[in-house]
């Protein structure tokens, strides 16, 4: 009865809408590399006498209130946001997977020192967990050296997603059925977590962005499209901020679906892995 379950649990989304969700997935990543390319103007030039104009066929989102081609920014700003995303998942990956099989070691051992060491390991975890990660953000990016925004960002987000990717590892490995020795069931849950982690990368690094302490302008990212001019001019050109909301939200919500699909194709029992990369 239990391997029944199980199998039907696996097996709940039908092959062709994984296939689908993955293929989505490519296709974001695909814009992000050759989105540029795609871009009509630079995401910097303007026309002047052109500004805030509708969308039309020349300018397909409209311009912004200086004149610069929405579309083109738009495609700019998937590219840092997948881009960022995709760089804040691997180093995630890399080094929770490495804190996670010290975890599991330590926990494996009986004696006195395993238990202290495996505490050792925790502590961090759960005091990066603690701490507010807005707050803490802010405080790097106010030390970050101006022209290496980027970066900086990239490695702070993952700082503060390291924890809650060793959480994501440690709900999967329990969720999962049983039958395979721990390191199988660790690398099943790898693709997952990577998944989920751009996604939340993807999150963290427009709210920065939104926030005003992220990329700073005229380079272009969702979510700081949506702040500043975007909010002054909404009622005027409702296009500047809803364009970018459009793209991030569609962004999400093919890495988040992606990640929903896999886990019941790979047969987790648990759908709360997800929320432990935004607990």
């Amino acid at each position: 009865e239990l391997h029944k379950e199980e199998a039907t649990l696996q097996f709940a989304v039908p092959k062709a809408w994984l296939i689908f969700s993955l293929v989505l997935v490519g296709i974001s990543i695909l814009v992000a590399i050759i989105g540029p390319l795609m871009a009509p103007y630079g995401y910097n030039e303007t026309f002047v006498a052109e500004r805030l104009a509708p969308p039309a066929a020349q300018h397909l989102m409209g311009t912004d209130n200086v004149g610069r081609d929405i579309f083109s920014r738009v495609l700019y700003g998937i590219r840092v946001d997948v881009m960022s995303g995709l760089a804040c998942a691997g180093i995630i990956v890399g080094l929770a997977m490495f804190w996670a099989i010290l975890e599991t070691r330590a926990r494996r051992a009986s004696s006195t020192l395993g238990t202290t060491f495996e505490n050792l390991l925790i502590l961090p975890r759960e005091i990066l967990c603690a701490f507010p990660w807005l707050a803490l953000l802010l405080i790097f990016v106010s030390l970050t050296a101006p022209g290496n925004e980027v970066l900086m960002l990239i490695l702070i987000t993952s700082l503060i997603l390291l924890p809650r990717g060793v959480a994501m590892i440690r709900e999967a490995y329990q969720s999962l059925p049983e039958g395979k020795n721990w390191l199988q069931n660790l690398i099943r849950t790898l693709p997952v977590m990577f998944i989920f982690s751009v996604a939340g990368g993807i999150i963290y690094i427009s709210t920065l962005t939104y926030n005003g302490y992220g990329i700073p302008p005229p380079n272009p990212e969702l979510g700081g499209m949506l702040s500043g001019t975007g909010l002054r001019y909404m009622v005027q050109a409702p296009w500047m901020g809803q364009w970018p909301l459009y793209c991030l939200l569609l962004l999400l919500l093919i890495w988040v679906m992606a990640g929903e699909v896999l886990l019941e194709r790979l047969g987790f029992r648990s759908k709360a892995i997800w929320s432990k990369s935004m607990e």
